[in-house]
């Protein structure tokens, strides 16, 4: 026994270096070989069973088991084996009751494996066994072929019965076989006979083959008779399963052999020729001829080609020099024909061509099948020294069209020439050239991703160690494009891969979802592709990326990347180094994972989680690792998250732990949570496991505060029925909302209980809740209690469900109420739902059967006069997985809609609609207040994802609450088209009264992702938004004309064309702002609008010009850059203001989101007027209590509360409208001078700068202007200004006013200070010593005390009290004089001689400006110029009538 256990030791090692299931017989035959003369043949029945044992131990492996019951002759020269069974993880596949075995052993010493007799019993071959395990395998040795036996010689085999099972040969089948063979080097010659006949049905094989080298003998001889739906037939799949009568003959010596073959298995597949071998001096001859039959063989493509009779006709020969020649090889079909001919001399220079083309079948087409083909074309030749031939070949194709796709032309180069100048080099130049043009694919999908066009480039050279240096490998198209440079052999690899798809877009469709960026990766490779051992290092990049997943999206940002070294080994994967780093992650991954051994480590850092859910913030942490092996790999994970927030909660010590053992096979696996929650212990704890055919979860516990949920289920790993319990008990469910990541709210307490009993799947739900609440869903009570039996088959469905006060988006239900009265044949389900003035009231039959039914009976819904109601009875049956409606029809108010046909994942189905009024989604939402009836037709196809079909729609006198509010007319639309291969055509038409007219036409595509192909025409009246804008007091005209097309997709369109403004104007009396002859043009140039030109024309001549790009990009908030400039434009003309300024401003970035607005803005002149009174409405007082009020003006109040009260509760339910546009500000406004503030006596010039900053919505300025010069006139008295600023709030047109004007009158000191906005300022007198106001205005205005002032003294006093105060009426006719003569400055005053003098001056430039003074006496006139040498240095010339002159420089300080 211990010389049997090292053997059986032996075999285990054998087995552990490799082999497969073939190897169990020669490993049974070596251990006979080599235990025969140490057993003796006489072991007892004990002694048997441990042989069977050990060898049974021996040759089973990971992947297959073997199980031996005994061994006669203790493995002798006579062996007998029995009770063999080998299996893999499905159980048995082959039974054996028996195998003797008579042999020579000491014929393997000479290299012979010869057996006398081979008799073996009954084998049943149950069915094709499982591929063997990677880790059964051996590790290649790069190696093709392997070692054979030098001879194997059977002198007598019997097979008494064969098994076949039916998964095996497609049939159940019993089989018996006899014969012999000799097999060995060709010198000796080969010998084999067989004879299988079938024992259950007809049918017989035969072959023989004879070769006897002495006499150059050849025998070949094969025959193959069954009926119809035979074993082969069914085993090869052959088209209906024909009888098969097969007849091979050949006899005769090499110099004269002869050959026939007849083969018949029905109308497309068979053959019937000859061959014939004939010598002629020193050459034999080989005339083959043979007519087949073999299109049912082929795939469809070439089945086609290959259709009828295809010819094979040839002539060669064979010389004793050892010469060769082609003389004909033609191989001839209905469309196609190819043609081989050429030689090859006795010092083995060859000249071979080969010629094919296609034949014409149509009118110069070829045509097969649903495939047509224009031209085909191929020409090759080998020509040269056997050795180092020059290899070429030529293909050119036009054309194709087959099953909707179409190829309109390939054109193709390939050559193979010697390089160098040594013959004996053995080296090769490989270039290879190749086109693909006009590629249209049937799938839409593919077609969009792989374009229209190919290239494909190859330079090289092929050593004569076979390795080919790879110069230059590239294959490109419309969206990728990938090349390799390096050396590539079977046991070698080393060079670069480079691939870019430079717009993922393309790949949308393929993808599901819409994609956007680009793509690019280099891998170094390195390795023995023969051994399976590539190395790859991978540096890949995106730039631009959008998944469309958010939380992806915002992990990975726009430019992830990815760096490491993957590895292929033969038995599976290593990683070193593996590296994706996105915005706001990195994950890193080492180690291996092969069918041996797992051992790979994952790290994810998650840097921000507010990436992924915006309610969410900090910093996660995933830690990985694979064990164990692939075959059976064990995973263990764990999350954690120490200072967390969600819903702005805390979450502290977060941890999730995952350990999951044979992911792959019997799965049993753990998975826990801890942590705290807002202050609130979370703990969670789950175990599942795969035994036999169920899925197992035993164990669920989840606890948070007051929620509590307890479980277990089991499911059919096939069926997928399902018995378990799972329930909820919680007293406020908002615990959750932090892990759910939405607000919730209530009280519920739920129990579901699922079963499975008697192969149905049951289910009841019992649950009672309050107060709930899901984001924008609530509901104040729940009370449900369901049963459900056979719900997968034939469903019957129990109990009801109680709900009050459901709100969905702000709308409220009070109550609805299901009920269902369920029994064997029928359940009977009502529906009703009540609200203020809505109501809804529904019931159907659910009818179990084969195919589920389910019959409305009635149906209607209704919210004051809008109501829509089932017409009659309809029927909807459950399907396939899909539903098919009968008789649905709706009465929509006057309108009806009908729908029939299937739906689901296949669509058939015909929709119809008429005079539906649009008023009826007032009964889904009150507040959408829409007119107009809808119009229209649709019958649908194909698949849900790709429907077929057309439609038809028109919308008449449209009115939407943003139209009404717009006060534009009513919109009239149609609309109409087909579906097809994933996009919808449309051809339609909308107009709003006389003010626009648009054509739409083109296609867009039914799932996201696919690109936009519109075509949009038509004129729009820029006059239709002065509805809008009236209650600003704006209006604008012109008309816009409008030509352009839209491509691309909706994340990232593309215009064409454009759009162009004539005869435009806009005036807003309020701004004092009007501009004329506005003309533009806007232009589409892809992904970017063009502003060409925006120009406008200001009331004083001046000119307002824009242009700048702007980039479509909605995701990114349509970024640009656009410019404004003007030359002395007036931009504000309006009674309190006129403004006249050079601009040269850039709005950039976002322009939809946050812009920029940066430059330069220069005041040419600014002119501010006080106005001479203020406003005839005045703001009541606050704080106003009504004493005694009658009863009427108590109605009146209480009304007008009232009004006030609604007013603000709906500003409250409103909220603030988001602002679309808030630009942020960086504006310099420069005025040295000429900023004039006039009016109420004040005349004055100001000059400054300021800075704009903030943004639009709330603008930042910095800076002020400040006084040049100023006096304040009062009943003809005039005081100097000593100090004066005007400063800008953010309003333009409101300034405020800060002024102070001083002088001295009667023994005091007077001071008149003008503050406030300039539309209201306040007046301020005061004096040094302290007098009243009218005192002071006195002592002012008449050197006197008011006490003194005789009737008309005291009337001025009067006069000028009300100018302060704003309550003088009338025109100032002197301000209006000064602006009729276009003047800078008018004012009367005292001469120097003390009459008055009237004076007069205007700027001829910023700093330069002249004037002139009258009086009575020529004193007092003169002419005068007053010069700006800085800000506070100035110089005064005056020349006098009398022949005086006077210059000064003055200078200005304030302090």
């Amino acid at each position: 026994m211990g010389f049997l256990g090292k053997i059986g030791r032996a075999l285990t090692a054998s087995r552990a270096a490799g082999g497969g299931k073939a190897r169990t017989v020669v490993a049974l035959v070596l251990v006979a070989s080599v235990l025969g003369p140490a057993i003796p043949t006489h072991a007892d029945e004990s002694e048997k069973s441990v042989l069977g044992g050990l060898l049974s131990k021996a040759l089973s492996t990971p992947g297959s088991q073997v199980a031996i019951g005994a061994v006669d002759g203790a493995l002798s020269s006579d062996a007998t084996i029995r009770d063999v069974a080998i299996s893999d993880a499905n159980g048995v596949w082959l039974k054996l009751d028996k195998a003797r075995l008579v042999w020579r052993r000491l014929a393997l010493l000479s290299g012979r494996l010869e057996i006398d007799s081979l008799e073996v019993g009954r084998l049943e071959v149950l069915r094709r066994p499982l591929p063997a395990p990677v880790s059964a395998k051996a590790e290649p040795d790069g190696s093709l072929l392997p070692d054979l036996p030098v001879k194997v010689e059977v002198k007598a085999f019997r097979l008494a019965e064969l098994v076949l099972g039916e998964p095996l040969a497609g049939q159940p089948a019993r089989l018996t076989a006899d014969g012999k063979a000799r097999l060995g080097a060709p010198s000796e010659g080969l010998d084999v006979d067989l004879k299988v006949h079938r024992l259950d049905a007809a049918g017989d094989f035969t072959a023989r083959l004879l070769f006897v080298p002495k006499g150059e003998t050849l025998e070949l001889k094969t025959t193959l008779v069954e009926p119809v739906g035979g074993l082969l037939s069914k085993a090869a799949n052959l088209p209906g399963t024909p009888a098969i009568d097969l007849d091979l003959d050949g006899r005769g010596t090499l110099d004269a052999w002869n050959a026939r073959l007849n083969f018949d298995a029905g109308p497309d597949l068979g053959a019937k020729g000859s061959a014939r071998i004939s010598r002629i001096g020193t050459d034999r001859r080989l005339i083959l001829d043979l007519a087949s039959r073999i299109e049912g063989l082929l795939p469809g493509p070439a089945a086609a080609v290959f259709s009828g009779t295809t010819k094979l006709e040839g002539a060669l020969r064979f010389s004793d020099s050892g010469a060769f020649g082609i003389d004909r090889l033609d191989l001839t079909s209905r469309t196609a024909r190819l043609e081989t001919r050429g030689t090859l001399t006795a010092d083995r220079v060859a000249d071979f061509t080969v010629a094919a083309r296609a034949v014409p079948t149509e009118g110069g087409i070829t045509k097969a099948a649903d495939a047509e083909l224009d031209s085909l074309v191929f020409d090759g030749s080998l020509r040269g020294p056997i050795a180092r031939p020059a290899v070429n070949g030529v293909l050119r194709a036009a054309g194709l069209r087959a099953d909707g796709n179409r190829l309109d032309r390939v054109d193709a180069n390939l050559a193979m020439l010697p390089a160098g100048s040594d013959p004996q080099s053995g080296r090769f130049a490989l270039t290879a050239d190749a086109k693909v043009e006009g590629l249209t694919l049937a799938d839409p999908a593919l077609r969009r991703a792989i374009g229209s066009r190919a290239a494909l480039t190859l330079r090289g050279t092929l050593q004569p160690t076979g390795l080919v240096e790879v110069a230059r490998f590239e294959v490109e198209g419309p969206t990728a494009r990938a090349t390799y440079a390096g050396t590539l052999g079977q046991n070698t690899l080393a060079g670069t891969v480079e691939a870019a798809l430079s717009d993922l877009a393309a790949f949308s469709d393929l993808a599901g979802r819409p994609l956007a960026g680009s793509l690019t990766a280099t891998a170094k490779l390195g390795g023995d592709p023969a051994r399976k051992a590539v190395t790859a290092d991978v540096d890949a990049r995106a730039d631009g990326l959008a998944l469309s997943m958010p939380a992806l999206d915002g992990l990975l940002g726009r430019a992830p990347r990815f760096t490491g070294r993957l590895a292929q080994v033969y038995d599976g994967y290593t990683f070193d180094g593996a590296r994706l780093e996105g915005a706001e992650m990195t994950a890193r991954l080492d180690g291996r994972a092969t069918a041996r051994l797992a051992d790979a480590k994952l790290v994810v850092d998650l840097k921000d989680l507010s990436a992924v859910d915006e309610t969410l913030s900090g910093r996660a942490l995933l830690d990985g690792r694979l064990t164990g092996s692939l075959e059976k790999p064990d995973l263990t994970a764990t999350v954690t998250g120490d200072d967390l927030r969600a819903q702005g909660r805390p979450i502290r010590t977060l941890r999730l732990e995952t350990a999951l053992r044979d992911l792959t096979g019997a799965l049993d696996g753990t998975v826990r949570l801890t942590g705290d929650v807002a202050g609130k212990a979370l703990r969670a704890d789950a175990h599942l496991a795969r035994a036999a055919r169920d899925w197992a979860l035993d164990r669920l516990a989840f606890s948070l505060g007051s929620v509590a949920v307890t479980g277990n289920a089991r499911a059919g790993t096939e069926s997928f029925l399902t018995e378990g319990s799972l329930t909820v008990s919680a007293a406020n469910l908002d615990d959750l909302s932090p892990l759910v990541l939405r607000p919730l709210g209530g009280s519920l307490e739920a129990a579901v209980t699922l079963s499975r009993a008697g192969g149905r799947q049951d289910a009841a739900i019992r649950a009672k809740g309050a107060s709930l609440r899901a984001g924008a869903i609530g509901l104040a009570r729940l009370d449900a209690d369901l049963t459900g039996r056979d719900l997968l088959a034939r469903p019957v469905v129990d109990g009801r469900v109680n709900a009050d006060r459901l709100t969905v988006s702000g709308e409220t239900l009070d109550t609805v109420r299901l009920v269902a009265v369920g029994t064997p044949s029928a359940s009977d389900i009502t529906l009703t739902a009540k609200a203020r003035g809505f109501d809804l009231d529904g019931a159907a039959r659910l009818v179990p059967a084969d195919r589920t039914r389910i019959e409305l009976a009635r149906f209607s819904a209704a919210r004051g006069g809008d109501r829509l109601a089932l017409a009659g009875p309809a029927t909807i049956t459950l399907a396939d997985g899909g539903a098919l409606i009968d008789n649905l029809v709706i009465a929509a108010g006057a309108g009806r809609v009908a729908l029939s046909g299937r739906a689901g994942p296949r669509l058939d189905l015909k929709l119809a609609l008429r005079a539906v009024p649009l008023a009826l989604v007032r009964i889904a939402s009150p507040g959408l207040a829409l007119t107009g009836t809808l119009d229209g037709e649709a019958d649908l196809r194909g698949t849900t994802e790709r429907p077929d079909g057309h439609y038809a729609l028109t919308v008449a006198r449209l009115v939407t609450p943003e139209t009404r509010k717009a006060g534009l007319p009513p919109i009239d639309a149609k609309a109409s088209g087909t579906l097809s291969e994933g996009r919808a055509g449309i051809e339609g038409r909308v107009s709003a009264g006389r003010g626009a007219e648009m054509t739409v036409s083109g296609s867009v595509p039914v799932a996201a992702g696919g690109t936009i192909a519109l075509k949009l025409r038509g004129t729009l009246e820029a006059a239709l938004a002065n509805s809008l804008l009236s209650v600003g007091g704006q209006r604008v005209a012109g008309r816009i004309a409008l030509d352009a097309g839209v491509t691309g997709t909706l994340a990232a369109p593309r215009a064409e064309g454009a759009a162009t403004l004539t005869g435009g104007s806009f005036t807003d009396p309020l701004q004092g702002i009007r501009l004329t002859n506005v003309e533009g043009r806007v232009t589409g140039r892809g992904d970017t609008l063009v502003v060409e030109r925006l120009t406008a024309l200001t009331r004083n001549g001046g000119t307002l010009r824009a242009d700048g790009r702007v980039a479509l990009q909605p995701a990114s908030g349509f970024p640009g850059s656009l410019r404004l400039t003007a030359e002395r434009a007036e931009l504000v003309s309006s009674p309190l203001m006129t403004a006249v300024a050079s601009l040269n401003l850039a709005l950039s970035g976002p322009l939809a989101r946050t812009p920029k607005i940066s430059g330069r803005v220069d005041l040419v002149s600014v002119d501010v007027t006080v106005p001479d009174r203020l406003p005839a409405s005045v703001k009541p007082l606050d704080g106003v209590r009504h004493v005694n009020t009658p009863p009427e003006v108590r109605v009146r109040l209480a009304a007008r509360a009232d009004r006030k009260a609604a007013v603000a509760a709906a500003g409250r339910r409103r909220g603030k409208a988001a602002v679309p546009f808030d630009a942020t500000l960086d504006v310099a406004v420069n005025a040295p001078n000429r900023i004039f503030v006039r009016g109420r006596g004040i005349d004055a010039e100001l000059g400054g700068a300021l800075r704009l900053t903030g943004s639009s919505r709330d603008p930042v300025a910095t800076g002020e202007f400040e006084m040049r010069r100023g006096r304040l006139s009062v009943v003809g008295q005039r005081l100097d200004f000593t100090r004066g600023r005007l400063t800008f709030g953010g309003e333009i047109a409101q300034p405020d006013l800060d002024f102070l004007a001083e002088t001295k009158a009667a023994e005091i000191t007077a001071r008149i200070a003008v503050t406030g906005p300039a539309s209201q300022p306040a007046f301020t007198i005061t004096s040094d010593p302290s007098l009243p106001q009218d005192e002071v205005l006195s002592r002012l205005l008449f050197k006197k005390a008011s006490g003194g002032l005789s009737p008309f003294q005291a009337l001025q006093l009067a006069q000028a009290v009300a100018q302060f105060s704003g309550g003088a009426g009338g025109v100032d006719v002197f301000e209006q004089a000064r602006k009729g003569l276009g003047l800078d400055s008018l004012d009367i005053s005292t001469g120097a001689s003390g009459g008055p003098a009237v004076g007069a001056s205007r700027y001829l430039s910023d700093k330069l400006s002249v004037g002139v003074k009258a009086g009575a006496k020529p004193a007092d006139t003169a002419a005068t110029v007053d010069y700006d040498v800085t800000r506070r240095i100035k110089i005064q010339g005056e020349a006098g009538s009398d022949g005086r002159t006077a210059v000064g420089v003055g200078a200005e300080w304030e302090y």
